[in-house]
């Protein structure tokens, strides 16, 4: 819908702007006309009083020589036609005279007029433009929160021309801000969780130097642990630049929804067994295969199955579901954990996001894999989503991907 609005105004911009020329176009010609019909028959009768009262010498003399004598009429034949001829020249003469002064005076009217339009004209069109400019300035100063002023009583629908293009103006500078947050959250996230893993292994260090700590395999398993805890971390961050630069190959085949639910359950069937929270898997009958790439969907559902495990006690359960939407296949993996709170909901696939804070890395994971998910699900031109009736009971992520048609398989 905003793509057709702003392609409707684009379009009268673009009639704004010829209208204009064609307005300038016509102010000059009329001016043109009015003012060339005044001083043409002024300057004409200006022109043909002194040709009366003063003639030429030549004209006197061929007037004189063509009159028989004093009061007589002018001489017939020749002479008259003669005379004719040469009145004729005269008031030719005197009319180009006459048109080139009036064009003069109505070109130099036209042209004072069309020069004070255009810059009216230009001023409207500029204006709006160099505060957008001065806007873009200062944003490229880093100052992300510089917005170009609109009128807050106006609808978007009935904004002009340069009243959209500041509108899609402040929706890009909206976004520059967004991003530069989230790079400061990121960089913050990060050292948060790093910070964690090294001070251990820094504490774990100065009691073996300082022989608090026996120099014993248990002790330096812990260290390992620590060291194992940064290389995920540093892996998961990999994956996740790799993916939101859209660096992941993707293998679009027709797969199996049973077989996708099935091979995550046995890869994770000993975590849940091991923690006593029951997986289930519920699948409909007659369900196409699906458009995917098949190791991006298992690394999906597992991201999705261990974030749902993390987050259930033990006794909880956790099902994988899969059922046809129209021609799209509905994946869902419910749980029975703690929930999620309505305001948390918007956030849930913003990396290093927990709705528990109070969990660690090692048992929360990273915050990382839900945002992966999501970026993997959407190159693969499927949808996902959230939901949950609030804290304690229980979420549920849905993800659906295109349904493979006939000739796909």
């Amino acid at each position: 819908m905003n793509k057709g609005l702003s392609a409707s105004i684009h379009s009268r911009l673009f009639g704004k702007i010829f209208l204009s020329f064609l307005l300038v176009l016509f102010v000059w010609t009329m001016i043109f006309l009015a003012v060339n019909a005044v001083i043409l028959n002024r300057s004409f009768a200006y022109h043909y009083n002194r040709l009366a009262q003063d003639p030429p010498q030549a004209l006197r003399e061929e007037l004189q020589g063509m009159m028989g004598g004093e009061g007589n009429m002018m001489a017939p034949g020749g002479g008259q036609r003669l005379f004719g001829v040469r009145l004729l020249e005269e008031v030719q003469t005197l009319f180009r005279r006459s048109v080139n002064t009036a064009v003069r005076y109505a070109s130099l009217a036209a042209f004072v007029v069309a020069i004070l339009s255009s810059l009216v004209i230009a001023r409207q069109l500029v204006q709006p433009m160099q505060h957008m400019s001065l806007a873009a300035q200062r944003i490229a100063e880093g100052h992300y929160a510089e917005r170009v002023s609109l009128p807050e009583d106006l609808p978007r629908q009935n904004y002009d021309e340069w009243q959209d293009f500041a509108y899609q103006f402040n929706l890009m500078a909206q976004s520059l801000e967004d991003t530069e947050s989230m790079r400061r959250q990121l960089i913050g996230d990060v050292a948060h969780e790093m910070r964690t893993p090294l001070t251990t292994i820094r504490g774990y260090m100065e009691a073996l130097a300082d022989g608090v700590m026996p120099a014993e395999a248990d002790t330096y398993a812990r260290i390992a642990r620590e060291a194992d805890r940064l290389q995920h971390l540093v892996a998961d961050l990999q994956e996740l630049s790799r993916v939101e630069a859209g660096a992941v190959p993707i293998e679009i085949s027709a797969l199996v929804p049973a077989d996708l639910v099935e091979n995550t359950m046995a890869r994770l069937r000993l975590q849940f067994e091991e923690k006593g929270v029951a997986l289930n898997a519920r699948l409909a009958p007659g369900l196409p295969p699906v458009l995917a790439d098949e190791e991006r969907v298992h690394q999906v559902l597992l991201n999705l199955a261990q974030n749902a495990l993390n987050y259930t006690p033990a006794g909880g359960s956790v099902t994988l579901s899969v059922a046809r939407d129209k021609d799209q296949v509905h994946f869902c993996v419910q749980d029975s954990g703690i929930g999620i709170g309505a305001e948390h909901l918007q956030h849930i696939f913003t990396r290093f996001y927990r709705v528990d804070r109070s969990r660690s890395r090692e048992s929360g994971g990273s915050g990382i894999g839900l945002t992966i998910s999501k970026h993997l699900v959407e190159a693969m031109k499927g949808t996902i989503w959230a939901e949950s009736e609030g804290e304690g009971r229980g979420a549920a992520f849905h993800f659906t991907l295109p349904a493979a048609r006939e000739s796909d398989r």
